[in-house]
Order: structure tokens, then sequence, then C-alpha cells
């Protein structure tokens, strides 16, 4: 609309529609300019007032536009759509530099963006207003600063979509983990083991599971306190992560006890790496308030039978 081609292109038979594409266009544009600045900067958690503010403006701006197309008032919708673009340029300047401030997210493109579009847009304002000389670059300097602005804001997005995902996928991965041991929860475990599990019975591989209990782990809480557990349940878990190969599957099954799946592994080869690893717990010293002690556990090994149909 603003430089033409849309008569040209696209409603050559209204001239009705050209003659107020620019005004309503602009000023639309400014009002969804807006209306996105206060969503992508998320001004309405942070700064209520200023976004009920906004919202009141874009309204009176929407009314005065379609109130000068009702009452044929061309001139006054073309000086008002550029004053609009104007403010817009400036207001979302200023958003942008108080999201940088309080680092909002990708903050820092929605910046470069709109200080681009505000530069563009203030050319062609002020060559309109007769401030500077009329050139084909400064009329349509708003023009390329909006396009430019356009470019910068999908990479603003696209980079909020990526921390979205990122989020979700640290979400997901806590939904999944102990947050004492670092180990998978018995929430995840089965979901883990399931491909395994089918696999393995497909190909005719075998899969074995040790269990692990910590013996006497209440007189331990009782007689060293509670941190002192967790230290023990701690150390426990880092010794079977460093025993634990990566296709195997470590588990806190619940309180003091664990478990570890071994993908294709065999009873004997299973029982082996359970004996090294209870001789690695009894060799573990600890100490809390002064007191040092050790623990020991009591552990199960088992392979599946061809009868097994679930895990």
């Amino acid at each position: 609309a603003y430089s033409g081609h849309g008569f040209a292109w696209l409603w050559s038979d209204s001239v009705t529609l050209q003659k107020w594409s620019n005004a309503l266009f602009m000023t639309l544009y400014s009002v969804a300019g807006l209306s996105f600045a206060v969503y992508f900067l998320d001004v309405r958690s942070h700064a209520r007032r200023l976004a009920r503010l906004i919202d009141a403006y874009v309204y009176s701006v929407v009314f005065s536009v379609f109130f000068c197309i009702a009452f044929n008032l061309h001139a006054l919708a073309i000086v008002l759509s550029f004053v609009y673009v104007f403010i817009f340029s400036i207001g979302v300047l200023l958003l942008g530099i108080q999201a940088v401030l309080k680092r909002r997210p990708s903050a820092d493109y929605f910046l470069a963006a709109t200080l681009i579009g505000a530069i563009g847009a203030g050319i062609s304002c002020i060559t309109v207003w007769g401030w500077i000389p009329f050139t084909r670059f400064t009329y349509l300097a708003v023009e390329l600063g909006l396009s430019l602005e356009a470019v910068l804001l999908s990479l603003a997005v696209a980079d909020r979509f990526n921390l979205v995902r990122q989020k979700k996928e640290v979400a997901e991965r806590l939904a999944r983990i102990d947050p004492l041991t670092e180990l998978y929860n018995r929430r995840a475990s089965r979901e883990l083991l399931l491909p395994h599990w089918e696999v393995g019975k497909r190909r005719g591989q075998p899969l074995s599971v040790i269990i692990i209990d910590i013996d006497h782990f209440k007189q331990i809480n009782d007689s060293h306190g509670h941190d002192a557990g967790d230290q023990v349940i701690v150390q426990v878990a880092n010794l079977i992560k460093r025993n634990s190969r990566a296709d195997d599957i470590a588990v806190r099954w619940g309180g003091e006890e664990f478990l570890i799946y071994l993908p294709g592994t065999r009873l004997q080869q299973a029982g082996m790496i359970a004996e090294r690893l209870r001789c690695d717990v009894g060799q573990q010293e600890f100490t809390c308030n002064g007191s040092r002690f050790s623990v020991t556990c009591s552990f199960g090994v088992a392979e599946r039978s061809s009868t097994d149909t679930q895990p």
C-alpha cells in the first residue's frame, strides 16, 4: 500500500481502498506492533499498569482512524497514521530497552529490531513533515526499516521458541530424574526399560536386573541424622553410576532402594557386577558430625526368562 504496488497489482479497481490504504494499514500496523511487543515481552506480568495504558491507547487509535474514514477526513488520517507509526516506533524501542535492562528473554533481538524499525519510521515521518528533503529513499525508509525489523523479529520469535523448547526439555528431564541422586526415578524406569525389553525379546537377547538395598538404613538416620542418610544415598548412587555401563539404566527405586537394568547381560555377568559394587560400597567410609562409619548393601540379581511377558 505504501509503495503503490498494492494499487497496481491487487486493488486497481478500488480507488477508495487506495485512498485509505496507507492510513488504515499504517495505523493497524502500529497497533499490531504494540500488541505484539506487549505479548512478546510479557509486559502484562511485570508492568500491568503500563499494559492497561497501552490497551487504552490502542483502542483510541483504532477508533480515530475509523472516525476519520467515516467522516472522510483523509488529510487528518494521513497525518495521524504517521504520528501513530512514530509513537509506535518510539514506544516499542522504550519497551525493548526496559526489557534488556530487566534481562527479559530474547530482548536483545527485539531491541535491535525495533531500533532499525524506529530509524526507518523516523526518517519517513520527518520527511513527510517537511523537516528533511523529500527523496525516494527518505520517503520509503519506513518500508525498508520495517522489513528489516520483521526479519529480526522473526529471529527473536525463533529464539523464544528455542528457549521454550529448552525449558520443556529440562522440565521433562527433571520429571524423570531423582533430584538427590540424579539417577532415573521410578516413574522413568519403565519408560526407559520398555524399548530394551521389546528389542531383547524379539532378538533373543538377555536382560538382567540388580536390586540394591542399603542395610539398616533407619539406624543410620537415627544414629547419625538424616543428613548422613542423604550422604550415604548419594555416595551409593555415585558408586552405581561408576559401575554402570552406557546402556545400563540406573534407578532410584525409592528410599534406600536402587535398581540397575542391564540389557544384553547374562545372570553370571550381572552377578559379577553386583559383587564388584558390593565390595566398593563396603570399602566406602563416611564422615558426618565427627563420626566415621561404613555401610553395607544387600543385592539381588535376576535374569529375564523366556516366560516373562512384560517388565
